[in-house]
């Protein structure tokens, strides 16, 4: 498996989770009891930050300087991954910034 670079990062996208059968659910790690699990790697947006420990996301900066938890910005959107973007002074999401896919590996 290819290492991340600082223009990416990786996430798997979990199917089949309970309350989210027919969505897939993005996370930083695999979520047991999912039927199937895809490892993405998916390049940094412009003008956002990722911060890892371990190598695990554990929290983003975006746009507007603001940080927060990955698990309060990843979603899915239209099928893909994506972050909310969120405005700094009423905190509702201004925006869904797609991640362009790199890579993907599917387990077995």
């Amino acid at each position: 498996m290819e290492k991340a670079s600082a223009k990416t990062f990786s996430l798997f996208a979990n199917y089949g989770c309970l309350s989210s059968e027919y969505t897939p659910v993005y996370h930083q790690c695999r979520i047991p009891g999912a039927v199937e699990t895809e490892e993405l790697v998916v390049l940094v947006p412009e003008g956002w930050e990722i911060h890892s420990e371990h190598g695990c996301v554990m929290s983003v900066t975006d746009i507007h300087g603001e940080q927060y938890a990955f698990k309060d910005v990843i979603c899915c959107y239209e099928g893909k991954p994506a972050f909310r973007l969120y405005n700094p002074v009423h905190f509702y999401i201004e925006k869904y910034v797609t991640l362009q896919i790199v890579s993907i590996y599917e387990e077995v």
